[in-house]
């Protein structure tokens, strides 16, 4: 289940897909070909949020089940991480880690080299046999 603009990577095979769908302003405008997903990561209102919990207001929250099979990694993070590091270095990254942990401080210690000005919460999971 998911609310808001932090984002669950689904990593099989060596190919990240993102699990959720972002709900900002900027998302939006991207889903609608107004801006393309390079000038989203720069829009001036990229940090407006659509949907958010806290505010009041009836929600309408994504969900989604997918099946794990062994050697599959889950990554769930937080804007302050994929602001600064793009997706094919959070691919590049988890294919190459073998310790859910490592991955993420090695993660987070990208994001703060690059400036790392918002908080950057990132969990990793790897599944096994």
């Amino acid at each position: 289940a998911h609310v808001g603009d932090s984002r669950a990577y689904h990593l099989r095979d060596g190919q990240l897909r993102q699990l959720s769908v972002d709900h900002s302003f900027v998302a939006e405008l991207v889903a609608m070909g107004k801006i393309t997903a390079e000038e989203a990561r720069t829009h001036q209102n990229r940090n407006l949020l659509m949907q958010a919990l806290g505010l009041g207001r009836p929600l309408d929250v994504d969900r989604l089940a997918i099946e794990l099979v062994p050697g599959d990694r889950v990554l769930l993070c937080s804007d302050g991480l994929y602001d600064l590091v793009a997706d094919h270095e959070i691919e590049a990254a988890m294919a190459s880690a073998d310790d859910p942990a490592t991955l993420c401080h090695e993660l987070i210690a990208l994001a703060n080299e690059r400036g790392g000005s918002d908080n950057i919460t990132v969990i990793s999971a790897r599944v096994d046999a």
